[in-house]
């Protein structure tokens, strides 16, 4: 693509890059002159030709820089490229309603399958050896029961040093 043509012929380097990879690099006359049938060379021959049947200037003639020719070609489609379009349009609109549909199947099988199913019954899904989920339950309890009497202890011996009047007996106590 060529866009500000006169612009392009005082460019210090121009790059082309075909499918990704560069294939010509150079300015405006060495690009010509290396690459003579080169993509460069040709888009430029091509846009000249193109120019001279529309009765404009050729790309070498330098204007002033300011000035940049535009040229407007109207998009005329047939019949038949109208209705294809249409048909393709609604092709995708098919599919893409297709594929929403499913996903909305989808989402509401997934939804009655976790009804059905309690939680339980879906962790033990996840977690193939159910005994890991068994150990972790008697380890959640046991850790559970042996904080609290941590707390009780831990706050009689706070007690007992508080009481400085009696603190020598009172801790032999417990």
């Amino acid at each position: 693509m060529l866009t500000g043509s006169q612009q392009l012929n005082k460019a210090d380097k121009i790059i082309v890059i075909d499918k990704g990879e560069i294939k010509e690099v150079g300015n405006h006359e060495s690009l010509l002159r290396e690459f003579p049938d080169g993509i460069y060379s040709n888009l430029v021959s091509t846009q000249q030709t193109n120019f001279k049947n529309k009765g404009i200037n050729s790309l070498d003639n330098d204007s002033s820089e300011g000035e940049i020719e535009s040229i407007d070609i109207p998009l005329v489609k047939t019949r038949s490229q109208e209705n294809s379009q249409k048909e393709l349009e609604k092709e995708l609109t098919v599919s893409v309603d297709k594929e929403d549909q499913l996903r909305e199947e989808e989402i509401a099988n997934f939804r009655t399958l976790r009804r059905k199913q309690g939680y339980f019954k879906r962790l033990c899904v996840h977690n193939k050896p159910v005994y890991f989920i068994i150990i972790g339950l008697i380890a959640s309890i046991i850790a559970g029961t042996i904080f609290p009497i941590f707390a009780v202890f831990w706050t009689k011996i706070l007690f007992v040093m508080m009481d400085f009047d009696n603190m020598g007996g009172q801790l032999f106590k417990y």
